[in-house]
C-alpha cells in the first residue's frame, strides 16, 4: 500500500470514518511495513495503541489487572473512608490487650514477692474475766461438738463391725 493511501485512511480512521475492512488493511499495512517515513511510524505507534482489531477482543473486554487495581482502589478508599478506630480496631485491640497483660503480670509479681504473714491475735477483750467466759463457752462448744463426733465415729464402727459378722454367717452358708 502506498504512503499517500495509507495517510488517506489514518484519517478517515481518525474521524471515524472507517469500517472494520479499512481498519484491518491499515493494520496489516502499518504493521507489516519496515520501512516507513518517520511521520508515519509516530502515526503507526498512535494507530497500533488505539486500533483493537474485532475478532480480537469482545465489546465487553476489561482487562484483568485492571479491574484488580480498580477493585484495590475501591478498598483503600472504602478503608480510608472509616474512622480512625474502625481502620486499626485490630492494632488497637492488641495494644489494650499487651497492657492490660503486662498490668496484671506486674501486679501478679508485686503480689507474689510479698512476704505471707500470719494476722498477729490482739485483744479483744479489756476485760480478762469477760475474755475467759468467752474462752470458757468457745471450750465447752468445741467440746460438745467433739463429743458428738466421737459418738457417731463409735456408731458407725459399730455398725461396721454389725455388718462384718453378717457377711461372715452369710459366707459361711
Amino acid at each position: 500500500m502506498r504512503t499517500e493511501e495509507i495517510e488517506k485512511l489514518l484519517t478517515l480512521f481518525y474521524d471515524g470514518k472507517t469500517d472494520e475492512r479499512e481498519e484491518e488493511l491499515l493494520y496489516e499495512a502499518l504493521s507489516s511495513t519496515k520501512d516507513l517515513s518517520p511521520r508515519l511510524n509516530a502515526e503507526k505507534s498512535l494507530f497500533l495503541a488505539m486500533y483493537h482489531p474485532a475478532q480480537t477482543y469482545s465489546d465487553n473486554y476489561v482487562p484483568a489487572e485492571l479491574e484488580d487495581r480498580l477493585n484495590t482502589l475501591i478498598d483503600r478508599k472504602a478503608r480510608e473512608s472509616q474512622p480512625f478506630y474502625l481502620r486499626y480496631r485490630r492494632w488497637i485491640g492488641g495494644v489494650v490487650a499487651a497492657v492490660l497483660t503486662g498490668i496484671c503480670i506486674g501486679l501478679g509479681v508485686n503480689e507474689m514477692t510479698k512476704e505471707m504473714f500470719p494476722p498477729l491475735p490482739q485483744d479483744t477483750y479489756s476485760n480478762p474475766e469477760d475474755a475467759y467466759q468467752a474462752l470458757q463457752s468457745i471450750l465447752s462448744e468445741v467440746s460438745a461438738n467433739w463429743q458428738e463426733g466421737i459418738e457417731q465415729i463409735e456408731a458407725t464402727q459399730a455398725d461396721i463391725i454389725s455388718i462384718n459378722h453378717e457377711i461372715k454367717n452369710e459366707l459361711k452358708r
